[in-house]
């Protein structure tokens, strides 16, 4: 298997296996800001941001995990980093979806706690009973026209 690593066609397979791993693994991070696992996640950023310094969706995951951590200068921070690497790199700005995120943490407008998407999403409101249902199957009656 060795022989084949410098092939062209190896090269390009382990770069969609890269990727693809980068997309399962912000997935999972995204999940875990979703249960408030902020602080726990951002040492796996800050190495994940290392190893791919250009790649935003994990700059602004890190950014919003040190924010919702209590650490909101060292998320400003990290976009300001990101900022000048890609001015030196590849003289552009970050995208507007992470300068409006980095907006939202300058003016402290993201929620810090866990909203109804991160907890107990699906229950009941309190004093609401649960739709009645027609047999022991669980399903709803119909409504009477």
């Amino acid at each position: 298997m060795g022989e084949l690593a410098s092939e062209p066609f190896a090269h390009l397979a382990a770069a969609r296996l890269e990727e693809a791993r980068l997309t399962a693994v912000e997935g999972r991070v995204e999940a875990g800001l979703a249960l408030g696992q902020h602080a726990a996640l951002v040492g796996e950023l800050e190495a994940l941001v290392a190893e791919h310094p250009l790649r935003e969706a994990l700059r602004a995951k890190l950014m919003l995990a040190m924010y919702r951590s209590g650490r909101q200068a060292d998320a400003l921070a990290a976009y300001q980093q990101l900022r000048r690497i890609l001015d030196r790199e590849l003289g552009l700005e970050p995208s507007p979806e992470l300068h409006r995120l980095e907006e939202a943490i300058l003016l402290q407008k993201i929620r810090t706690r866990l909203g109804a998407a991160g907890r107990g999403a699906g229950r009941r409101a309190p004093g609401r009973r649960p739709a009645r249902t027609d047999d022991r199957s669980g399903r709803p009656r119909p409504r009477a026209r």
